[in-house]
């Protein structure tokens, strides 16, 4: 058994210690399953700069003894003297989101870094100079498995936060997609923070459902309900893609993508449907729905290759290999188990500061209105205080 230490961000509900990404609980339960002891920590603060791992804390992790430690970007405190083991950087954005890069950048081969994009090879060396040798390729994976006997309730469904911390091009460019293909019936899944662009679009203000679409289960009944999963990279898929990638291609679903390098050498042969622009996202999914048989043969060869490459016991024996350590026991009763801890909380503002806020930012877009004031008046400016201002709103 080894014992395995993990950090994570989850926006979702760290009240609910649950309510993980269904990625995270994949790598998880996997984890435990295989025969190990899992401690988990996470947080809702998306901008973690704390280096300094609390006292209490540190004893904590200290005690668990962790043979190796998985910081999903980054995003916890500088271990890097606390815990003797291995330390694996594990990206699932992009070098753009790591946390407490000063930490990397001070030691970097004190790390090992986990990438799921080609292209993140040629970031790590060029901005943190790391040897090539402490970094692997580790594509998403999943356990989400198909079910015929799934009713259909709509043909396309999409899930995804909207992520603001993107450009404002990359947002619009995807809710153009959206849009396009809304007539042929879709549903919208994501952040509630989608809402704050909807009220112009009624095709996809109709499309919206406000369900928290999660869990593995969660998914995977979404994705095996729906004829089409589609696909819209965000900002920080340069040569890769998505965690959903996976999880769509594993269901009932038929994969509609806008192409990346990454997907040639990872599913070769395999025909997956690829658009260009909201135009053509609309003429691929409209072929599809009208055309079942060619639907169903490429969902069988996504669900295939799946199969064959890109499980959660395709990825351990990657990471087993490139560590050279084992993950895999037969667990005495009660090993392998997985112990959460506290989450550890950004600090939510009382009434009044939220109350100031929204009074500061509504006289600062009124002032902004006035033509006397030409800084204010820049459509950028006026952007980010409308983002700042909805948060409170």
């Amino acid at each position: 058994m080894a014992n395995v230490f993990i950090a994570l961000y989850n926006g979702v509900d760290t009240n609910n210690l649950s309510r993980l990404p269904c990625f995270y609980e994949t790598f998880i339960n996997g984890l435990r399953k295989a025969g190990n002891a899992v401690m988990v920590e996470t947080t809702n603060i998306w901008n973690f700069t704390k280096t300094e791992c609390p006292h209490k804390l540190a004893a904590v992790i200290k005690n668990f003894n962790p043979d190796i430690c998985f910081l999903f970007n980054n995003c916890f405190y500088d271990i890097s003297k606390l815990v003797e083991c291995p330390i694996v950087i594990y990206e699932v954005d992009s070098f753009l989101f790591y946390k407490n890069k000063e930490v990397l950048y001070k030691n970097p081969n004190r790390f090992y870094y986990f990438v799921p994009q080609t292209c993140s090879f040629d970031v790590l060396q060029n901005e943190l100079r790391v040897d090539k040798r402490r970094i692997c390729y580790v594509p998403f994976f999943t356990e989400i498995h198909s079910d015929i006997t799934e009713p259909m309730v709509n043909n396309i469904c999409f899930v995804g936060s909207k992520f603001t911390n993107g450009d404002r091009d990359s947002i619009v460019r995807r809710m153009k997609c959206l849009s396009s293909v809304a007539p042929l019936g879709l549903s919208l899944y994501g952040t509630k923070n989608w809402l704050n662009d909807l009220a112009y679009d009624n095709n996809l203000l109709l499309s919206y459902n406000p369900q928290h679409i999660v869990s593995l289960n969660d998914t995977q009944t979404l994705y095996n309900s729906h004829k089409i999963g589609i696909n819209i990279n965000h900002i920080q898929a340069q040569t890769g893609f998505g965690w959903r990638v996976a999880d769509i291609m594993a269901s009932n679903a038929c994969l509609v993508s806008e192409f990346k390098p990454d997907f040639a050498h990872l599913f070769s042969g395999v025909k997956i449907p690829f658009f260009e622009s909201s135009d053509d996202a609309y003429d691929v999914c409209k072929k599809l729905l009208e055309n079942e048989n060619m639907r169903l043969d490429i969902v069988a060869q996504c669900q295939n290759v799946i199969n064959q490459k890109y499980r959660f016991e395709h990825i351990l024996q990657i990471i087993e290999s490139f560590l050279g350590t084992n993950l895999r026991y037969t667990p005495k009763s009660g090993d392998n188990r997985v112990i959460f801890l506290p989450p550890l909380k950004a600090h939510s503002p009382g009434k009044t500061t939220i109350r100031i806020k929204q009074i500061i930012y509504s006289l600062v877009l009124f002032i902004a209105s006035l033509p006397p004031i030409p800084f204010l008046t820049h459509g950028k400016l006026q952007a980010k205080i409308k983002v700042k201002l909805n948060r409170y709103i």
